[in-house]
């Protein structure tokens, strides 16, 4: 079910029949590989921060299309991943694909671990160990360290599955 109701167009009723859940997940996550605030994103798109915030937690379940594209083009996510992220259904085969990141393999498919399905919070956690783990400098000083805090995430992810 979509409504129309904006003044550029559509809004999207996001979570009805569907619309992944990942949604929200896929902006905070591109946001944060750009090195924006809330308010910083917010500022530069003319989207209140706190609409943002919304988005990102999957709190918001009416999301105006001319918000999502202005969103979309400043966190210069791939309109093929915006699309297949928001409609699981669609498929991307036969587009024009750049290589994907592997964050956005996270959050567009859905994954079981022993028969328990992956959560958007474990998905989130998997995101963090991955890109912990890149940003890892793993030299003899901060290794032991470093592995510390590795474990620490690790845990907090079997906690959460």
């Amino acid at each position: 079910m979509k409504t129309l109701n904006d003044d550029l167009g559509t809004v999207v009723n996001l979570g009805i029949e569907g619309v992944s859940d990942d949604f929200g997940l896929l902006f905070k996550e591109y946001r944060k590989k750009e090195g924006f605030t809330l308010k910083q994103l917010g500022s530069m798109t003319n989207v209140n921060h706190t609409y943002i915030n919304r988005i990102e937690n999957g709190k918001r379940r009416e999301i105006s299309f001319s918000k999502v594209i202005r969103l979309a083009i400043c966190l210069k996510i791939p309109f093929y991943i915006l699309i297949s992220t928001a409609f699981r259904e669609l498929s991307t085969d036969g587009l024009d694909q750049e290589e994907g990141l592997l964050t956005d393999v996270l959050i567009q498919h859905n994954f079981v671990v022993n028969d328990i399905k992956v959560s958007r919070e474990i998905k989130g956690i998997l995101i963090q160990i991955v890109e912990f783990i890149v940003d890892s400098h793993w030299d003899s000083k901060t290794k032991v360290h470093e592995l510390y805090q590795l474990s620490e995430m690790i845990d907090d992810l079997k906690g959460k599955i």
